[in-house]
């Protein structure tokens, strides 16, 4: 309704975007996701991942289309979700780069950490807790 927004104050609104955010399914195909402009090659094994990392995939678009990722080099994704994009990047950088996940939720951020353990990538990336 016009006018909801102003009466909560910014701790409710927060809090309100937590739970939804928790709580969103996240179930995508490989042509799914490949319609959002990811390569087919990022998601199978010539990256060594997983096939059923897409399903963690909880976005609208491809943000590793936006610039050359280079190896060695450093990527922080915001709103990092269950860090799909985390381990593809990951790969990307390799050993000597860096790879960050910011999220806002902590259930999130613990589905990150374990698509991360599935993928054998955690060397080269952290995930923080955003608030």
């Amino acid at each position: 309704p016009d006018g909801a927004a102003d009466s909560l104050e910014a701790p409710a609104i927060h809090d309100a975007v937590q739970r939804h955010y928790s709580a969103v399914p996240t179930c995508y195909t490989s042509s799914e996701i490949e319609s959002w402009g990811y390569s087919p090659s990022w998601l199978n094994t010539s990256l060594g991942l997983p096939e059923d990392l897409c399903e963690a995939a909880s976005g609208g678009g491809c943000p590793l289309l936006l610039t050359k990722i280079p190896l060695g080099g450093t990527v922080v994704d915001l709103a990092c979700g269950a860090g799909h994009d985390v381990a593809i990047a990951s790969r990307m950088v390799g050993a000597g780069g860096r790879v960050v996940g910011v999220d806002m939720t902590d259930a999130m951020l613990e589905r990150a950490r374990a698509n991360a353990a599935r993928c054998g990538v955690q060397d080269n990336m952290e995930f923080v807790l955003a608030q």
